[in-house]
């Protein structure tokens, strides 16, 4: 049986462990950079709420591998997605970038698969793999990438779409990104 997978949405929680990195003492400024083949995932151990992470493939310095990344982020061991990106790089048209604040403290999968007429799709090829840098960036020190963000859905902490007030709020935009917010009325 194949399932449809919508465009513009998380790629589902069926890839393979392929590094795990360890953020428990990470301060900003630290970064980690390797390759990752489409369809593993990191395990990203002790991610913390105070600190957000950027995540890219958009670092292909010769440009010279035209693989579509799409960039999913999950609770670690699956569940509701929490992040994802599909073709934001200015300098490279089909690679992706996450800026991702942990909802709260502790582990989550990076997942990257690939667009090769088959959304979110995972190649048994050598060759097809991305180049990935994540680096710790204090929440401060984030930039607004795309000013037109718009919003997806807004949920609570067990996921439910709400726009009840005087609760932790999770605002999903357009671009992966997702925004914690109390708003107290």
């Amino acid at each position: 049986m194949t399932v449809a997978q919508q465009y513009n949405s998380a790629c589902p929680y069926d890839n393979n462990v392929r590094d795990t990195l360890d953020f428990s003492s990470a301060v900003a400024g630290a970064s980690h950079d390797a390759w990752i083949w489409s369809g593993d995932y990191i395990w990203a151990i002790g991610m913390k709420s105070s600190l957000s992470y950027g995540i890219t493939t958009c670092i292909d310095p010769f440009n010279i591998r035209d693989n579509d990344s799409h960039i999913s982020i999950y609770t670690h061991g699956g569940g509701q997605s929490l992040a994802f990106n599909d073709d934001q790089c200015s300098n490279y048209q089909y690679h992706s970038t996450v800026i991702f604040s942990p909802p709260t403290d502790g582990d989550y999968d990076i997942l990257f698969d690939e667009h090769t007429g088959v959304y979110c799709s995972h190649l048994s090829d050598p060759f097809d793999f991305y180049d990935y840098y994540i680096e710790v960036l204090e929440i401060t020190d984030i930039k607004e990438y795309n000013t037109s963000k718009k919003i997806l859905k807004i949920t609570d902490i067990l996921g439910r779409e709400t726009k009840n007030t005087n609760q932790l709020l999770f605002y999903i935009y357009d671009d992966g990104r997702v925004e914690k917010r109390i708003v107290v009325e």
